[in-house]
């Protein structure tokens, strides 16, 4: 299995913002492994997610 991403960043097309939550970053990166006792290549996607708090939304649930 070859996989492969179509772009440097994920897909947002069934993100539903949060009230509490802010998506800074939604990374999606290609990178390949090769184990020590075998040649084949190990291909896999890294998915980094950046995620912020608002303050201000937990100051208020927790006061």
């Amino acid at each position: 299995v070859n996989l492969t991403t179509n772009s440097d960043t994920g897909q947002l097309d069934a993100y539903v913002k949060n009230a509490e939550w802010d998506l800074e970053a939604f990374i999606a990166i290609r990178k390949a492994f090769v184990y020590e006792c075998c040649p084949t290549v190990y291909p896999f996607v890294l998915f980094t997610i950046q995620i912020r708090r608002r303050t201000l939304y937990y100051v208020v649930n927790v006061v």
